[in-house]
């Protein structure tokens, strides 16, 4: 179901960038548009998983740059699309390459 999900999304919202790689500001004004999912990760026992979600807010690391876990959209996401994905991959990364994004850091 998540990679028919992540297809849709892409088909729908064009090919993302790193949230992290962009400003507060420009981060700020892609929330509102409503163009950002946010990846999350648990792990236990050393078995982890990662998926995503549709971002109505982000979060800032211990330098007050963007967390790098998130994914933005140059078109708004449609509100169909809105939605969580399962639990489909091990880590963060992962996620990234799904969406093409192979360059994290």
């Amino acid at each position: 179901m998540s990679i028919s999900l992540v297809d849709d999304i892409l088909a729908a919202a064009g090919q993302p960038v790193a949230g992290h790689t962009l400003s507060v500001k420009d981060m700020t004004q892609a929330v509102r548009e409503g163009r950002v999912i946010a990846i999350y990760y648990w792990s236990n026992f050393g078995q982890g998983e990662a998926s995503f979600g549709f971002a109505t807010d982000f979060g800032l690391d211990g330098e007050g740059r963007v967390h790098p876990t998130y994914i933005v959209f140059p078109r708004s996401i449609p509100t169909d699309l809105r939605r969580s994905s399962s639990s489909d991959w091990e880590k963060t990364d992962d996620v990234f390459a799904a969406f093409g994004i192979d360059e994290v850091g």
